[in-house]
């Protein structure tokens, strides 16, 4: 992989920086470094390649990012050119790391987007502290773009935040990492800094034409036939129907493959569907009911990283036993006529997290801080890797509650979450995901009308209002 001129990766620590390990999962491959030179002025350091020059400061450490025009883009500091790292020793189990934060200068006339999906209401994020950290209807994605013409990447899944509160700077701030890391990415043009993202952390599949259509939903259909009815009506309406959902609560148990009595031919009921040129897409969690096979074989692995039950995502082995426990069976049931199109991957915070995988405990990777938001890529990640080894003659959709960064090479599409039933919720939706999709990963959608609360009567007028121009 070849990064270029316009990207530069700007790692320190207060010690000797040792390489990430294992290195960043989203990243896809080692970067070959572009043509560069080095010179030396009494007061600083100059990298030049063929698009930026970076001065770094000898008596401050500060970096200085400016165009080859010699424009200045970004520069390390409050007010004046200094380093402003800080670095506080922590210990999360049983590894030294540190609470970090950096600093950055902002003229007044700068505007700055991405940094996933968060319900403020705002799409210029300036003037703004923004929480990090994965939760039902705010996805952490920390790639801001700039009005500049330059994208900051801050490199890790550790919980974080960016402050703007500040009027002339911007502080980013990580808990529990190994050191600085973050990324330079120079467009100037937003779509030339979002491929240089997709080159870092992978590109994204095209969905089947069906995915790009309607979808209907509600919190569940109760049974099988309700399921199939809705397609029909929707067809006697001559009403374009494209996916069907089948949301929780069909199985038996929490984290059973099996389908509960009011579902007794679930692949009969797919089959259905398929005549009626529908396709159809069914729910899955990540935790487990104590008493099911999977959370007796992941507790006896040592693969649960929380009382709920979700599973460490990190192992490989640990996502291979999920899929073969649950996704795996259901696409195997009932073989030629039941062949799902599309699994959506529900509470991939995950939920039971304390805003994403809790602190304090062992992954497969190392120290869950390290880790916190990384959830959702690698859940999505299993299950895409796993579903294209069963055939590569179907294109996969999944749909995550949640997302970080490379999640779109894994076929996802995020939705907004369980977001409220009124105008409100409906005016934030649009720079939510105006501002999700700048940060790199282009599917996104919400649930139209919202999740039905607080108040989701269908007789309501007032509902009926917001469900209109949703």
């Amino acid at each position: 992989m070849s990064c270029g001129s316009a990207l530069i990766q700007v790692t320190a620590a207060p010690d000797a920086l040792k390489a990430s390990s294992p290195p960043p999962p989203w990243i896809v491959g080692p970067c070959a470094a572009g043509a560069f030179s080095l010179t030396q002025t009494e007061k600083f350091y100059l990298l030049s390649t063929d698009a930026l020059q970076v001065k770094i400061s000898i008596a401050a450490g500060g970096l200085q990012f400016a165009d080859q025009a010699g424009n200045t883009l970004l520069t390390e500091g409050i007010c004046s050119w200094t380093s402003t790292r800080q670095y506080q020793p922590v210990e999360q189990a049983g590894t030294p790391l540190y609470n970090l934060s950096e600093s950055f200068q902002m003229p007044e006339d700068e505007a700055i987007y991405g940094l996933g999906q968060q319900q403020t209401g705002s799409l210029n994020n300036r003037g703004l502290a923004i929480s990090l950290a994965q939760n039902n209807t705010d996805v952490a994605v920390p790639l801001m773009i700039s009005t500049r013409g330059y994208g900051l990447m801050w490199n890790t899944a550790a919980r974080s935040m960016v402050n703007n509160q500040f009027p002339r700077s911007v502080r980013f701030s990580a808990e529990g990492v190994e050191g600085l890391d973050y990324y330079f990415l120079y467009g100037p043009e937003a779509d030339q800094i979002i491929h240089l993202y997709r080159e870092l952390t992978g590109h994204a599949p095209r969905f089947g034409e069906w995915a790009y259509g309607l979808f209907q939903s509600k919190d569940r259909y109760e049974t099988q036939d309700e399921l199939v009815g809705t397609v029909s009506q929707y067809h006697s309406e001559h009403i374009p129907l494209d996916t069907v959902v089948q949301d929780w609560q069909w199985w038996t148990k929490w984290g059973s493959s099996d389908f509960n009595d009011k579902h007794p031919h679930f692949a009969g009921a797919v089959s259905k569907i398929h005549d009626q040129h529908a396709h159809v897409m069914i729910s899955v969690w990540p935790n487990f009911d104590p008493s099911t096979p999977i959370w007796k074989e992941m507790k006896e692995r040592h693969f649960l990283i929380d009382e709920k039950g979700d599973h460490d995502v990190t192992g490989p082995k640990a996502r291979a036993l999920y899929w073969k426990l649950l996704p795996s069976t259901l696409v195997a049931k009932g073989v030629d006529a039941f062949w799902l199109d599309a699994f959506w991957l529900d509470a991939s915070e995950p939920e039971a997290g304390d805003l994403g995988i809790p602190p304090g405990r062992k992954l497969n990777f190392g120290a869950s801080s390290l880790y916190t938001n990384i959830f959702p890529f690698m859940h999505s990640l299993g299950v895409y890797e796993h579903w294209r080894q069963t055939s590569e003659q179907k294109r996969n959709f999944v749909l995550t509650r949640s997302a970080f960064f490379g999640q779109q090479r894994n076929a996802a599409a995020t939705w907004s979450g369980d977001v409220y039933s009124n105008f409100g919720a409906l005016r934030h939706q649009i720079p939510a995901g105006l501002n999700f999709s700048i940060s790199g990963i282009p599917y996104w959608t919400t649930d139209i009308g919202g999740y039905g609360f607080p108040n989701g009567d269908t007789s309501d007028p007032n509902y009926q209002e917001v469900f209109t121009r949703w």
